[in-house]
């Protein structure tokens, strides 16, 4: 028997386990890179919606503020239509 044989055996399964490490590399590995993009992509997306949100409220303020504004205006000019009403009946 070969002192070597032992040797020579474990540089024979070096192929396979080397073939699962490339297979690792390139399967496993890129799998773990999308999922790592899409979450960070996921947290952007929350904050774009936060954003949205945000703008979304102070535009409904500000419509608000609008409205208020016009009807305070037509308070006005119906105000300033009664007295020649008045005056022309």
């Amino acid at each position: 028997m070969n002192v070597f044989a032992p040797f020579f055996a474990a540089l024979k399964a070096i192929p396979a386990v080397m073939g699962a490490l490339c297979l690792a590399a390139v399967v496993i590995l890129p799998i773990m890179l999308v999922a790592a993009l899409l979450k960070r992509s996921d947290q952007h997306g929350r904050d774009a919606t936060g954003a949205e949100a945000e703008m979304m409220q102070e535009l409904y303020l500000g419509l608000t503020r609008l409205e208020s504004r016009v009807e305070s205006l037509e308070t006005l000019l119906l105000e300033r239509e009664r007295p020649r009403d008045g005056d022309k009946h």
